[in-house]
């Protein structure tokens, strides 16, 4: 009986610490327009303001058009979140150096261009907006992607393609992007995805 009653407490305990991880995180999104950045990421966007670098990070100059290719979109450009583009290539060393410094695991960029105005129609690139300029090279490999709605399609089609549920084929072999909606970040669509996923979380810990 006292070993039930101390499996018990433990697994009270643990409910509890994920209801406070939950309610803390649903706590941090209350009103913000978008989801926040890491800790990491946000202090090194403060040391560029201090320096009067101008820039913008992807995650906050992109809204996903096409709801359906949310999951897709999220998930090819996870990796690309929290680059920093540069507004003058100019600052690109002085900016550099302090990546050094502050070890920041991100890619700052200085060559960026404006997104085409009509991207191939079946791209991934066709279903995003953007509100500043783009790193070049996730310009291209956004427009390379082609939308297929279906594996068996994907693969009758060949090349490099994505479906709705982002099993991404690449001229490595195909994988699964999934992100979950917890983790969502482009677009206000985005954080309201955080709260819901975090409120089932929530309810299904009480």
């Amino acid at each position: 009986l006292e070993q039930r009653k101390a499996e018990l407490g433990a697994q009270w305990h643990q409910l509890g610490e994920q209801r406070a991880s939950a309610q803390n995180a649903l706590d941090a999104l209350q009103g913000k327009r978008q989801a926040p950045p890491p800790i990491e990421v946000e202090g090194f966007l403060r040391v560029l303001r201090k320096n009067d670098i101008g820039h913008h990070v992807v995650a906050d100059v992109i809204e996903i058009a096409d709801e359906r290719w949310r999951t897709a979109a999220e998930g090819v450009l996870r990796g690309a979140r929290w680059v920093i583009v540069l507004q003058q290539p100019g600052d690109a060393a002085r900016a550099m150096a302090l990546a050094e410094r502050e070890r920041y695991r991100h890619y700052v960029v200085s060559d960026a261009a404006e997104a085409p105005a009509r991207p191939d129609p079946a791209s991934l690139l066709a279903v995003l907006r953007f509100s500043a300029p783009m790193p070049v090279w996730l310009l291209r490999q956004l427009e390379a992607i082609r939308r297929v709605e279906s594996t068996d399609d994907g693969v009758r089609q060949g090349g490099t393609w994505i479906t709705p549920e982002a099993y991404l084929r690449e001229e490595r072999g195909g994988r699964s992007v999934w992100v979950e909606p917890a983790q969502h970040q482009f677009g206000a669509a985005a954080l309201a995805a955080r709260k819901e996923s975090i409120e089932r979380r929530l309810a299904q810990v009480d």
